[in-house]
């Protein structure tokens, strides 16, 4: 890559210093522009494939806000992981494993090495999963799960008296 960028920039820069180059408008119909980034944009969606999800933890890394999931309504961070090439039949999200911690993925599995519960410190994945109350079989979700109702707390409660 470094010697092709070479020779490109061999050839470039001196039409440009000449004024020797075709400059081209482009086509503003054409043109396209990506928006800022989102705290959704962070999310592990764990039906995507392992290598997908890895890169997006590496994408998201320290200073960035990092990507993150849920345990229930337990928000997690994982700062660093690895592809793991556990071939597993089970549902996307689900722990394989917690040492190492293993996640199935749409394709593969995701290893945590270090994460974070909620603010609290960086620790290595096997901390994680014990302080997150994981087992083997637990489920990850990409969104918190939904609180319930205060009137589905109790059944056949009623606070409108």
């Amino acid at each position: 890559m470094c010697h092709a960028a070479r020779q490109l920039l061999e050839q470039t820069l001196p039409a440009i210093k000449h004024g020797n180059i075709l400059e081209i408008a482009q086509r503003e119909n054409e043109a396209t522009c990506f928006g800022r980034r989102t705290p959704d944009d962070s999310f592990l969606e764990w039906h995507k494939p392992a290598s997908v999800l890895h890169n997006m933890v590496r994408a998201v890394a320290d200073p960035w806000p990092g990507a993150f999931s849920y345990v229930g309504n337990q928000k997690f961070t994982v700062w660093s992981s690895r592809v793991h090439p556990h071939a597993s039949k089970a549902l996307p999200g689900s722990v394989i494993s917690v040492a190492p911690l293993l996640i199935a993925c749409g394709d593969g599995a995701l290893e945590i090495v270090t994460g974070q519960a909620g603010d609290g410190i960086t620790m290595q994945g096997s901390q994680l999963a014990q302080t997150l109350g994981l087992v083997q079989g637990s489920r990850l979700n990409s969104q918190p799960a939904c609180a319930a109702a205060p009137n589905d707390a109790v059944p056949g409660y009623s606070s409108s008296g």
